[in-house]
C-alpha cells in the first residue's frame, strides 16, 4: 500500500481541512470520520475525563 493512500484519504473527508499541511484551521472538531477511515490506523484519538 502506498505511504500516501492514508493521507490523501484523510484530507478528502476532513470536513475542516484539518488533515491540510497548510492548513489555517486552528483545531479540529473530533468528527472522527478520519479515524473511521484510516487504512493503517495512524490517527488516534483520546479524552481525559
Amino acid at each position: 500500500m502506498s505511504i500516501l493512500l492514508p493521507i490523501l484519504l484523510c484530507e478528502k473527508v476532513c470536513p475542516t481541512q484539518e488533515a491540510f499541511a497548510n492548513s489555517k484551521k486552528t483545531e479540529c472538531y473530533y468528527c472522527n470520520r478520519c479515524i473511521e477511515i484510516c487504512p493503517v490506523d495512524a490517527i488516534k484519538f483520546s479524552m481525559d475525563l
